[in-house]
């Protein structure tokens, strides 16, 4: 981890399952209010995702400025993301879009 990059506990800052689209919005909005180039994104604990979730994450995702990368993704949690970033795929993601998906130990 360099001075630029943090790493966010989403389980200790959100929950253990992630549902909802408002909750995939507070997590980007945390991330767009930090000073920071690179966030690292510890998906450790997290037991779920719903679709609603994965699509979202991925719309803010699209959106930022930010280089956000993902660790500790459960497997059950990446084939939602990439059951979700298959919608995405005519669209063009900025460079770094396949660490979505991307166990990082």
């Amino acid at each position: 981890m360099t001075m630029s990059e943090s790493i966010i506990s989403i389980k200790n800052e959100f929950s253990d399952y992630l549902a909802l689209r408002d909750t995939a919005d507070a997590l980007f909005n945390f991330i767009e209010t930090m000073k920071l180039e690179e966030v690292i994104l510890d998906f450790k604990g997290i037991t779920g995702v719903t679709h609603s979730f994965a699509d979202q994450y991925c719309v803010n995702l699209k959106k930022t400025k930010k280089i956000v990368r993902t660790i500790n993704m459960e497997e059950n949690v990446s084939k939602m993301m990439d059951i979700v970033k298959e919608r995405f795929k005519p669209h063009a993601f900025k460079e770094g879009i396949d660490e979505l998906t991307t166990k990082i130990m």
